[in-house]
């Protein structure tokens, strides 16, 4: 935690605005592994803590590419939530306006967005913005970036009347994973 602050700050007193990709890269292979574990340990505020400090570390060098991807696991992506979590819908938010772009990672913030606005009073707005999210991972062909929006959207339109949705999501979600050979889709 430390460290990332220390980068920031000589990074930004050295004047350094933009990096290249493989100088910082979008996810530190380094601490991937300690995040999934500590939220598997239960320890979810530190993993949250984790994810903040690396928000940090993306709006001082200016990056969206950095700043998306903490943004997402903040949240904690799949975790059961029993109201609305207003720190993550805000840095979803910031996320998906500093990605100028369509692209990866922009349909899975905005799907994250509408999935995480399923606890507010905007069930509109949520059902608007994670159809746009799955539209957009269509146009852009990729499954896995499918599976996740539709995944989101399976979680956004979780109602009585949702149902039918959820199944057919569910069930484009194996189809996917089926053609591609991954599990994990």
């Amino acid at each position: 935690a430390e460290t990332l602050d220390a980068l920031a700050d000589a990074l930004a007193a050295a004047g350094v605005r933009e990096l290249t990709r493989p100088a910082l890269p979008t996810r530190d292979p380094a601490t991937a592994g300690l995040e999934a574990a500590l939220r598997r340990a239960g320890e979810s505020a530190a993993a949250r803590a984790t994810f903040a400090r690396a928000a940090v570390v993306a709006r001082r060098v200016g990056d969206a590419d950095l700043l998306a991807p903490a943004a997402l696991e903040f949240g904690g992506i799949g975790r059961e939530r029993l109201g609305a979590d207003h720190d993550w819908i805000a840095l979803l938010e910031e996320a998906l306006a500093a990605l100028r772009d369509d692209g990866p990672l922009r349909a899975r913030v905005q799907a994250a967005r509408a999935m995480a606005l399923f606890w507010t009073d905007s069930l509109e707005r949520c059902d608007a913005l994670s159809r746009e999210a799955v539209a957009m991972a269509r146009r852009l062909g990729d499954p896995a970036t499918l599976a996740f929006a539709l995944d989101c959207r399976l979680k956004a339109v979780w109602d009585a009347d949702g149902l039918p949705e959820r199944v057919a999501c569910a069930d484009e979600m194996l189809g996917l994973a089926q053609a591609v050979g991954d599990r994990s889709l």
